[in-house]
């Protein structure tokens, strides 16, 4: 499960969500519950990175295909509830796009784009954070107040009121001392993080 306290860099993603719906609970409203998928490719920029190089993913997403998408409160056996909260809502010329997929075992993902542009690309994105946590990571991981993630579309990728698909690059995710990113951010063509979510609130 995701906590701020664990990185000290990042404020609560479902705090803001709910903030931004006027103080309705993020669990409540009328529709279908949230789904969603991510994939992270968690690699190690420096030497001061602690934690090993890996894929983190819940369910299965690309920039092309969404092909295997988890629901919150989805029943599994033997195993906890997910939980999936989000919000994409349109303002101004993007969009306000916050939410988490957590496993409530050992796997999260929790992400905050104050403005993500319906335009973004590799070479103009959309700034914000995350927080990641998988069992190789020891710790949640965040984004650094200095140091911002990249999101952009490409694919198939889009974002509209109420879902997002989106790639992300994390020059520096922090936990404590140990520094480490998602992605390549070097690369010409660097293989991103992806993360989906539907049914969000908007």
């Amino acid at each position: 499960m995701l906590s701020s306290k664990n990185s000290g860099v990042f404020v609560s993603v479902i705090a803001v969500g709910c903030l931004l719906t006027a103080g309705t609970g993020c669990s409540e409203g009328v529709g279908p519950a949230a789904t969603g998928a991510y994939a992270v490719p968690f690699v190690q920029s420096t030497g001061s990175c602690a934690a090993q190089r890996h894929d983190g993913a819940y369910g299965s997403v690309t920039t092309t295909e969404k092909l295997t998408l988890f629901t919150d409160g989805q029943a599994r056996e033997n195993l906890p509830f997910p939980e999936l909260n989000c919000l994409v809502r349109a303002e101004g010329d993007g969009f306000r796009a916050a939410g988490s997929i957590d496993d409530n075992v050992s796997d999260s993902l929790a992400f905050d784009i104050p403005n993500l542009s319906p335009d973004a690309t590799r070479e103009n994105p959309s700034l914000g954070s995350i927080q990641f946590l998988s069992p190789l990571t020891s710790g949640v991981y965040g984004t650094p107040g200095d140091v911002p993630c990249e999101f952009f579309i490409r694919g198939e990728q889009a974002v509209q009121p109420g879902a997002v698909w989106v790639s992300f690059l994390c020059p520096s995710i922090r936990n404590g001392a140990s520094d480490c990113a998602v992605g390549d951010p070097g690369m010409t063509d660097p293989r991103a993080g992806v993360v989906v979510m539907e049914n969000c609130q908007r």
